[in-house]
């Protein structure tokens, strides 16, 4: 019953491949909401809220399910709602998902009465295309600052110090298409 062959029979699982193989998938629960982004090197079941990016090898998304944010995975099984970017060599929309966002894919499948509002666009095992990504390469605006975009152009723009107080939102600019961000930056509602 407890031989030394027995050892020999199932050698030792060892660094990240391994561990992540053997793992058992992490889940977050329907009663848990993450606010951030989730990187895993293994398995992830969502039945609860995430509002960030999910970044990991296989992802199964629940039919109570809602990611607000990129989801970039080897396999992504969507049963429940996603807002944002799916980017996975292999997608499946199953009939109860309802995903908002462009799709890249290797291969995809959709079951009928599956909800999907975005483009779709295949890629052919390119690696990079797993990367996430900042939509219109925008950089990361520094902390207390956001990107204002209008036109074709990009510019930081910094909250006032008057109505930078918890709890306070500012007004939203109002932007003409077509003239210079500079020549409207004085103006407010």
């Amino acid at each position: 019953m407890f031989s030394k062959n027995d050892k020999a029979k199932t050698p030792p699982q060892t660094g990240k491949a391994g561990a992540a193989k053997n793992a058992s998938p992490s889940i977050l629960s329907a009663d848990m909401r993450i606010t951030g982004d989730v990187v895993s090197d293994g398995e992830i079941q969502v039945d609860g809220v995430v509002e960030g990016d999910i970044k990991c090898e296989q992802l199964t998304i629940g039919e109570q399910a809602r990611i607000d944010g990129e989801v970039v995975a080897e396999s992504v099984h969507v049963h429940g709602s996603v807002t944002g970017q799916i980017r996975s060599r292999s997608i499946f929309l199953a009939k109860s998902s309802h995903v908002k966002g462009d799709v890249v894919h290797e291969t995809l499948a959709i079951e009928p009465g599956a909800y999907m509002e975005g483009h779709v666009r295949r890629f052919d095992g390119n690696k990079a295309a797993l990367q996430p990504q900042r939509p219109g390469g925008l950089e990361a605006p520094a902390e207390g600052k956001f990107n204002v975009v209008a036109g074709n152009s990009t510019a930081p723009v910094a909250p006032k110090a008057d109505t930078a107080q918890p709890g306070h939102v500012a007004p939203t600019p109002r932007l003409t298409p077509g003239a210079p961000y500079a020549a409207q930056a004085g103006q407010s509602d």
